[in-house]
């Protein structure tokens, strides 16, 4: 503070002084007998009764030791000797601070360091805090004396994961008290504070060669003698690592926690302990969920106990398949309460009855398709969507039994049909599905290339990712819990408070945070389709292990080889999820049973004295009949009606066309004409399959409509009176200009007419009667507009001077109702991130009643491409920008419907 005048200076120092914390705490954080750092960081369950986790090696309690030799337990003087050598060659003689280096703001003292890592590790990194750090370790060098800040460094630094303090170093490194430890060992310790990660445990050759190096660079700055380097460098450095044994009924859940807590307070502060944490875990619970989850692995091996230890296994369903293949099963579970956030039970990887303490995402496959089903109900599908459960073209050959043909998206979700999901998802963009997985508290990892086949495989969720994709729909669209400061986004929540052990609160959940990731309305359509236990026993049968009793929302998974399964569900009040999965990739399969018990006996557990609760339907929610297997609106020919749910806006408004009629001559099997004699016309009804279906349709035995018209012709038939247009079977739509030949020897006049239907009751007049012959000309102008769509029999009748006729009819389709086009994707005003191919797929619902001929995609006013088969999908590599996209559909008979300009911008 040169150059300042004594009030300057003074009021500086005042502030700089200004809550300063007290020195004192030293005393009660590192005192030999109660120092509240004897106690390392301790995870409490929700009670606080239980203490699931201690961060330290259990089998060595924290204990505080001295540099004075003539004590019973003390430092090795070689550890203080070097540890002053490496840290503050001249601490004897220090202050406790150093002027060095004023623009830098670490600690550089012995001192320093303490006061850093013990007294300021809440305030923010500045310069004022760097001279704040400076008066603290100038005040406890002054009045606690050096050789106390001495042994406050050495029992209080970090020698490696939950190591803290030299003696619990030499104890976890050498099976010795620091006391034992010889020059080479003491250095390697030296070396380890410095770089706590590379310790004996976890990188023995990198520690050995850190102890060369530190050697080697006290001899030379000449802090050792030559005598002491010769003989530390020439000693056998042996290890005797005493793992930690710190096994709970929580690992996975704990190291969560841990790692959270590193988050919020830092590694340095957490490691140091002192630290009691409330967590959200319920106990009890626990303990069940692990017990079941064990009794079941058991089980699948053929082990059955007598009488089992834990209360939901009294609700395990009988499981008729065990063998010596499923001996590599392992299994997880996780209990969320939906309202909160809380994760009240977690077991991660569990086998053998050992569980691992890291949460690793697994093939989360089929469990996953909820995420595609509200991305497509979020661009105007419906659970009423038809969508075709058949083989890709590239299948080959096929089970027949294994696809439905089709079906609405609900029965496909309801009962994970894979093929029409994965469809439904390459046409809405795989990367654009997996991008808005996050918001739904899925963030694991996935690879470019797995995108494509996240509903069968790839690493793609752990099972707390899904417990939180399944609470957001058990909601209604709302997740709670903890918002990340980072992402913004909510996570789940695992601690309730944190505080010290002296009792000093550092931290307590406030209220819990809610964000709106969908609309109720959205959530609600997957909701309701996840709860409907009619839709899915078409393959889970009745009863099955999804139905508890209650109202609930749940469904199975698995990935494309079987081998993880997973089951998932929720009511109002809690979210469960149960995962089982085979170590070896190419391992026996697993079926649903396995976890689906599980999760059946911990919901009636859960629920064992729970009111019952339910879902009210949001506002903007309408109910419709619809034809069952196509989701539009029911005709006289569709088999099955049944009630959907709709977002007001989506209702379906063309009829079914999945069915239709048509009159056949019954001898022949084909369309009869006009010309068919009446006894031999039937109506039959028939499913009208597109051309990518015929396969699956021929193999599962569905009967389609002939193609071909019935070859009986007018015996009337001549040259000299016909029509060339329009042809026959044609559709049509507007003015036709009917064209053909009227003429012939004694001809007198002739006139055009129509009948509605296939055999006409009565026939009108198209124009008046002409006198004149036809010779390949216009015969007459029909004006179709204000026809009925439907069958029509277009005649010609000749009439000659002998009051003879010669007619000539043909058929043809009436089509004035163009096509109904919706832009599905994109939606107007979105904004789409390129995925790593660059490739959009744009997709639009195109309906009509007699069939699309084409339709056509324009991007900025220009022609990109045209689609003939439904679902009319394109995908495209569209540039980065501001866009617009136009979709013109065309039936059969001509009419076209085109779609508003729709803009969206590309980033």
């Amino acid at each position: 503070m040169f150059g300042l005048t004594p009030l300057a200076a003074g009021l500086i120092y005042a502030n700089l002084t200004r809550n300063l914390p007290a020195i004192e705490n030293f005393e009660i954080y590192l005192n030999p007998k109660n120092g509240t750092l004897l106690t390392p960081t301790t995870i409490y369950d929700r009670n606080e009764e239980t203490i699931i986790y201690q961060l330290q090696n259990s089998n060595f309690p924290r204990r505080f030791l001295t540099i004075d030799p003539n004590n019973e337990e003390f430092f090795s003087p070689f550890l203080v000797q070097y540890m002053v050598a490496e840290y503050e060659p001249f601490f004897w003689t220090s202050k406790g601070y150093s002027t060095n280096r004023l623009n830098q703001h670490t600690p550089e003292t012995i001192a320093e360091i303490l006061v850093d890592r013990l007294l300021l590790w809440q305030e923010k990194d500045s310069f004022n805090r760097y001279l704040r750090m400076k008066i603290l370790a100038a005040q406890i060098t002054n009045q606690y004396g050096r050789v106390q800040v001495l042994e406050w460094f050495l029992n209080s630094q970090n020698f490696g994961p939950a190591t803290i303090g030299a003696d619990s170093a030499a104890r976890t490194y050498f099976g010795k008290p620091a006391s034992q430890l010889t020059r080479a060992e003491a250095a390697l310790l030296v070396s380890v504070s410095r770089t706590p990660a590379l310790n004996p445990s976890d990188a023995p050759q990198a520690a050995l060669q850190n102890l060369k190096q530190l050697l080697l660079k006290m001899k030379a700055a000449d802090k050792i003698s030559a005598e002491d380097y010769a003989k530390a460098s020439t000693e056998n450095v042996t290890f005797n690592i005493q793992k930690n044994e710190n096994q709970t009924l929580a690992n996975t859940f704990a190291r969560l926690v841990v790692n959270s807590l590193y988050k919020t307070l830092g590694y340095e502060r957490v490691e140091l302990g002192g630290i009691q944490v409330v967590s959200t875990l319920d106990m009890k619970l626990q303990q069940e969920l692990r017990c079941t989850l064990d009794v079941q692995l058991q089980r699948l091996q053929g082990v059955n106990l007598a009488v089992p230890e834990c209360l939901p296994t009294q609700f395990l369903p009988p499981l008729n398949i065990h063998s010596q293949e499923f001996g590599n099963t392992q299994a997880s579970a996780v209990v969320l309460n939906p309202q909160n956030g809380e994760i009240l039970a977690l077991v991660g990887d569990l086998s053998n009855q050992q569980e691992n303490s890291l949460l690793v995402p697994h093939q989360a496959g089929s469990i996953l398709t909820p995420l595609v089903a509200v991305n497509a109900f979020a661009r105007g599908f419906t659970p009423a969507s038809q969508v075709w459960d058949i083989p890709s073209p590239q299948a080959g050959s096929f089970e027949t039994s294994q696809y439905q043909g089709p079906i609405r998206l609900r029965t496909a979700l309801a009962n994970n049909y894979i093929a029409p999901l994965e469809e439904l998802m390459a046409q809405l963009g795989a990367q654009t599905i997996w991008q808005s997985a996050r918001t739904f508290g899925l963030s694991s990892p996935i690879s470019k290339n797995q995108t494509k086949s996240i509903l069968e495989e790839g690493n793609s969720a752990n099972i707390v990712e899904v417990g939180e994709l399944f609470s957001t729909f058990a909601t209604l669209g709302t997740r709670y819990g903890v918002k990340d400061d980072n992402s913004k986004l909510i996570e789940a929540l695992m601690v309730k408070k944190i505080s010290s052990v002296d009792n000093q609160l550092i931290f307590e959940q406030g209220p819990i945070e809610a964000q709106s990731v969908v609309s109720p309305q959205l959530a609600f359509l997957v909701h309701d389709v996840l709860q409907d236990e009619y839709a899915r026993r078409k393959t889970l049968g009745y009863p099955n292990l999804l139905e508890i009793g209650r109202p609930s929302g749940a469904k199975n998974g698995a990935n494309f080889n079987q081998n993880e399964i997973w089951t998932a569900g929720y009511t109002p009040q809690y979210t469960t999820v149960v995962w089982f999965g085979q170590k070896e990739p190419n391992s026996s399969a697993l079926k649903s049973q396995v976890a689906g018990g599980v999760w059946y006996a911990i919901m009636q557990y859960l629920h064992r004295n729970e009111a019952v609760q339910t879902w009210s339907k949001p506002i903007g929610i309408t109910e419709k009949e619809v034809c069952a297997l196509s989701g539009l609106l029911p005709t006289r020919q569709c088999p099955e009606i049944v009630v959907e749910k709709f977002i007001d806006g989506t209702q379906p408004v063309n009829s079914d066309n999945l069915f239709r009629s048509y009159r056949i001559n019954r001898e022949t099997g084909l369309l009869a004409t006009v010309f068919t004699p009446p006894e031999l016309v039937e109506e039959r009804t028939f499913m009208v399959v597109p051309d990518q279906a015929l396969a699956w349709a021929q193999s599962a035995g569905v009967e389609l409509p002939p193609k071909n018209y019935d070859a009986i012709q007018s015996p009337n038939f001549s040259e000299e009176v016909n029509i060339s247009y329009p042809s026959i079977y044609s559709f049509v739509h507007g003015e036709i200009k009917v064209s053909g030949t009227a003429s012939g020897d004694n001809f007198s006049s002739y006139r055009v007419q129509v009948g509605a239907g296939l055999n006409p009751q009565s026939w009108f007049e198209v124009n008046e009667m002409q006198n004149n012959p036809v010779n390949n000309g216009l015969l007459a102008t029909w004006q179709t507009e204000a026809l009925e769509d439907g069958l029509y029999a277009l005649r010609l009748q000749v009439i000659r001077d002998n009051q003879q006729f010669e007619t000539f009819t043909i058929q043809v389709s009436v089509d004035n109702t163009a096509p109904t086009v919706k832009l599905i994707y994109p939606a107007a005003g979105d904004n789409i991130t390129l995925g790593p191919n660059k490739i959009i797929t744009l997709h639009a619902q195109v309906e009509d009643s007699t069939g699309i001929a084409r339709v056509e995609w324009w991007l900025d006013e220009h022609l990109i491409g045209t689609s003939e088969l439904s679902p009319f999908s394109f995908p495209s590599k569209i540039a980065v920008g501001k866009h617009s996209l136009i979709v013109k559909a065309y039936d059969l008979a001509g009419n076209s419907t085109s779609t508003e300009s729709l803009n969206f911008e590309v980033n």
